[in-house]
This record gives C-alpha cells, sequence and structure tokens, in this order.
C-alpha cells in the first residue's frame, strides 16, 4: 500500500500548480467559484513533476509538437509513454501520481469537481462508491472535442453562455463515469492488454511509412485481427489506421519544418500513395495544408 504524497494541489488555489509545475498556466478562467469545472492552458519546459495528489479530478489533454518521452506512475505503478498532439491522460483525485517529459510542450488541464462528477450518476447509483480510474496517456476522441470546444470558449474571453460551459462539463463527467471509472472496471483490459497494445503502437510508430497490414500489426501484439482491432480502439480511443495517419503527419510535419523537400516528396517519405491524399489527411489533422504550414514556419 502506497503512502500518501506529501504535496497535495488544491486546484482553487489560482496559484496552485507551483507546487508541481515551473511556470503558471498562460490562460485560466480562474477559480473554481460556483462552477464545476476549470480550464487551463499551459506552456511548460521539460520538467520532473515531484510525487502529488489533487484534490479534484484533472484531465490532461497534451499538445506537443514534437512526440516527448514521459515517465508516469499512479499509486507507484510505472509506465513509460509518449506525448503528442491529442493525448489524453486522466489523474483522480488522491490518487499519487508523478510524470516528466523530455521536451517543452503545451497541454490543456480540465479540472473537476469530484461532487460534481458523483451527481452525475446519482439516478443510477451510490455516488460514494464511484471511483474515477486514473489512465496513462491514451486516445479518446470524445474527450479531446469536449477540451476543443472549452479551450475555444476560454480563448475567446468566456462571452459565450454559461449553460454550454455547463453541459460540456456534463458531458466530460458522464465520459468519465461511462468510460474509466468503476462503473466501467468489468470492461477494462487488462494490463498485459495494455502491453500489447502499446508493443503495436510502437511497431505503427517506428513503421509509419511502410505499407502496414492488420494482420502483421496484430501479429506483434500477439492478438487476432479482429480482437486487436477492438483492443486497440478501447485502449487509445482511436482506430489503428487513423493511429498511423496521424503518425504520418507528424513525420511529414517534422520534413516540413527541418528540409526543403518539395511536398510531394515529403507526401512519399511520409508513407501517402500521392500528394492528393497526403494533402487531404494534413488539412483535416492540422488544419491548413502542407505548404501554408511550411510558410507559417
Amino acid at each position: 500500500m502506497s503512502l500518501p504524497a506529501e504535496i497535495s494541489v488544491d486546484w482553487r488555489n489560482e496559484r496552485a500548480s507551483l507546487q508541481v509545475l515551473p511556470n503558471l498556466p498562460w490562460l485560466s478562467d480562474g477559480a473554481f467559484g460556483e462552477r464545476a469545472i476549470q480550464i487551463q492552458l499551459h506552456r511548460q519546459p521539460a520538467w520532473n513533476c515531484p510525487e502529488h495528489t489533487f484534490q479534484q479530478h484533472v484531465v490532461s489533454i497534451h499538445h506537443f509538437r514534437e512526440r516527448a518521452r514521459s515517465v508516469r506512475s499512479f499509486a507507484g505503478r510505472r509506465q513509460n509513454e509518449w506525448l503528442g498532439e491529442g493525448d489524453v491522460v486522466i489523474m483522480p483525485a488522491n490518487v499519487p501520481h508523478t510524470d516528466s517529459w523530455d521536451k517543452p510542450g503545451e497541454f490543456t488541464l480540465l479540472i473537476l469537481d469530484p461532487a460534481s462528477v458523483a451527481r452525475i450518476a446519482e439516478d443510477s447509483v451510490d455516488p460514494s462508491r464511484i471511483e474515477i480510474l486514473p489512465r496513462f496517456a491514451m486516445r479518446d476522441g470524445f474527450i479531446h472535442q469536449i477540451g476543443t470546444a472549452l479551450e475555444t470558449e476560454l480563448r475567446s474571453g468566456g462571452s459565450g453562455i454559461q449553460l454550454y460551459v455547463d453541459s460540456l462539463a456534463a458531458a466530460l463527467s458522464a465520459q468519465l463515469l461511462r468510460n474509466h471509472s468503476s462503473l466501467s472496471r468489468l470492461a477494462e483490459p487488462s494490463s498485459s492488454n495494455h502491453n500489447q497494445v502499446r508493443r503495436a503502437a510502437e511497431f505503427i510508430q517506428d513503421n509509419s511509412q511502410q505499407n502496414l497490414r492488420l494482420s502483421d500489426v496484430a501479429a506483434v501484439a500477439h492478438l487476432s485481427e479482429f480482437h486487436f482491432a477492438r483492443l486497440f480502439r478501447q485502449i487509445m480511443g482511436i482506430s489503428p489506421h487513423k493511429f498511423l495517419i496521424e503518425r504520418r503527419i507528424e513525420h511529414a510535419q517534422g520534413l516540413l519544418r527541418t528540409t526543403k523537400l518539395p511536398v510531394e516528396e515529403i507526401a512519399h517519405r511520409a508513407g501517402f500513395s500521392n500528394q492528393s491524399h497526403f494533402t487531404a489527411h494534413f488539412r483535416r489533422i492540422v488544419g491548413t495544408t502542407p505548404r501554408l504550414y511550411r510558410a507559417a514556419l
């Protein structure tokens, strides 16, 4: 049984992040007040966080331009991981946690009041029995969409309707309860499943320029194609194919930043069959074309 961490972070304090991070958030909607959620946007250097606990539930959505190596632990359970654009980490209240990452990057923190989360499930289960589960870096498309909407609202100066923010907070709470709590524990993949999927994800990362087949990747995880595809989506929050496309786009972004290669050549080196296919995926994921991305740099 692990001992409680000495640092206890109460996010009702506007300077609470300085207990575990070197810088305050560059943008925040302030203390909780009457709200069920707090939103913070961070730009932090490479860092090694001391062990701590949070008094609220914290969901972190990462926006690292270059994937960073991270070492994270929850209550003594340690895991090496990569942090990139869209990776989600769930840090429940009162669970000892420590983390480090080796590159500077940005991330959004969505901080939830545990009582407000529990109230979402009052009609179906005793709130006192609900436990939000810690999650290492993963993909959850729905949480990412909620985070994007809340970040847009914050950047706009919070001029929208408070009901909109409350609705997003309720949707986030429901997603945590449905897929990342003791209510979903029976369907939770085992630690061996996580290791199998992580090996497959690393294989895709290392071979993203190749014409990979599902059978090849499933074989790395020692799973059938059907079982692997289902587990990969459950654990990563994204299909193997979409994960591959995202890794190819990341590789292409690096080439656009560091070389003067023609866009057509970059598309080929990243693993795309033609430039139009590459441009369509690049625009969908990055939000602009490869040429405009390079020009903006």
